[in-house]
């Protein structure tokens, strides 16, 4: 849930993007299949800036990560990513590949950031961690325009949060190379 401005700040190529998402996600998940899910994670969110549309963003991914893990022979912990989230169980848990299943579902069947969103917390168990991961590829795709005003008035803070997201979108730096959202 934290690894998504490793995607904005990273100007490297997938290689990279992969390895910087693997070492962010080192201090909580060591396991090399959550890191595999991070890097995914990564994948898919430089697709949408891209511009493909949500289930093409992710296929592309899906190929990046292979691509770059065969290249490293893990194909067995690939193929047992691959195998745990085809597994279409999404219960909002906050295991990686649990998160990242119920992701794929929240992205794949509704069409709009505030239902995403909101869904994420309707599946229960690790809401701020599901909401928060889905909620960051439906703002890339659907755009800041697309959260609720409701919800960005009664936002803690708001003047200093904004502060802090136009630095990031005026860096030079950001996201070279890919249009930012």
């Amino acid at each position: 849930m934290r690894v998504l401005p490793v995607v904005l700040y990273n100007m490297g190529d997938d290689e990279e993007l992969i390895q910087a998402a693997q070492e962010q996600c080192l201090i909580t998940h060591g396991h090399i299949c959550n890191q595999m899910c991070c890097a995914l994670y990564c994948l898919w969110a430089r697709r949408i800036i891209a511009g493909l549309e949500i289930r093409r963003a992710f296929e592309a991914a899906v190929a990046g990560l292979k691509e770059y893990y065969q290249d490293q022979e893990m194909e067995d912990y690939l193929f047992e990513l691959e195998q745990l989230l085809r597994d279409g169980n999404f219960s909002g848990g906050g295991y990686v590949i649990d998160t990242m299943r119920s992701t794929m579902h929240l992205l794949f069947t509704y069409k709009d950031y505030e239902s995403v969103v909101k869904e994420a917390i309707r599946l229960g168990n690790d809401t701020d961690t599901t909401a928060a991961v889905a909620g960051g590829l439906a703002g890339l795709y659907y755009g800041y325009s697309s959260i609720p005003t409701r919800w960005l008035s009664g936002l803690r803070d708001r003047d200093e949060v904004e502060k802090i997201f136009e630095r990031v979108l005026m860096d030079e730096n950001a996201g070279e190379g890919m249009e930012v959202i």
